[in-house]
């Protein structure tokens, strides 16, 4: 008996969150990116709490671009069992850190889960950090900045999930 098997296709939606300010200070860096894995009908990112929310009603408005990634044959369940165990572990609210522990981090770890290790994000974006970091821009802000940063966009994306219509 020959089973079915679902593919679900895996999208990125990719945000600036500099809304092209960051480009325009430094022009090495394309921008201060937000990932958003869209997969199952639903966006999944992490912005200090894991968030699963309709697609286009995330608290980061329209998209930059969205990359196409793949397919996986990962169920719901078993992705929303490994999320769950993610956000027990590496994503916490007191482990977000804008440059070592973010969105980007969790979007490449949900990737490599749903594709088995054969697929990931795209450079630019994971390495924006080290990038940011060692361009004349991104090493004079210090790190408290970066923490008020970190702040600013968790504080945003709670109180906007707070505040929606169940």
């Amino acid at each position: 008996e020959e089973r079915n098997e679902i593919v679900s296709k895996i999208k990125v939606n990719v945000y600036d969150l500099s809304k092209g300010w960051l480009n325009k200070l430094n022009p090495q860096l394309e921008g201060l990116f937000h990932t958003g894995l869209v997969v199952y009908d639903k966006e999944f990112f992490y912005s200090g709490l894991i968030f699963g929310d309709p697609i286009g009603e995330t608290p980061y408005g329209t998209p930059l671009q969205t990359l196409n990634i793949g397919e996986t044959k990962c169920d719901e369940e078993m992705f929303v069992d490994y999320v769950l165990l993610l956000g027990e572990e590496r994503y916490r609210r007191d482990n977000y850190n804008t440059l070592f522990n973010n969105c980007n981090h969790f979007t490449q770890d949900c990737i490599q889960f749903l594709t088995n290790n054969t697929c990931s994000l795209p450079d630019s974006i994971l390495k924006l950090p080290e990038k940011g970091l060692s361009t004349g821009i991104g090493g004079m802000i210090p790190i408290s900045v970066w923490a008020y940063i970190d702040y600013q966009i968790t504080k945003q994306v709670v109180l906007k999930a707070s505040t929606k219509k169940t």
